[in-house]
């Protein structure tokens, strides 16, 4: 018997019952409505709680890198001119 066989055999038999589609822990949560700015801005806020302030100094290199990719970088720029604006 070959695999393909077993693998049938196995299944019609009810061996593979369970439910193995995906479910996120997120998956009933409504989507965050809020803008990457304001994020970065409450980041900031929970950082600065923490003592552990970033500097984005790779902030120059993603702007040119969101030029390249026509804009795909847009929201970790965003973020980060949020984050930035609170200090």
């Amino acid at each position: 018997m070959n695999l393909h066989d077993e693998i049938k055999k196995n299944y019609e038999n009810g061996l593979y019952n369970r439910d193995y589609s995906y479910h996120s822990s997120f998956s009933n949560e409504a989507k965050n409505e809020t803008s990457d700015f304001v994020l970065g801005q409450k980041r900031f806020e929970e950082d600065k709680q923490r003592g552990r302030v970033h500097h984005w100094f790779s902030r120059p290199i993603l702007k040119f890198m969101n030029r390249l990719t026509k804009g795909r970088l847009t929201e970790i720029l965003d973020f980060i001119d949020g984050y930035q604006s609170k200090k």
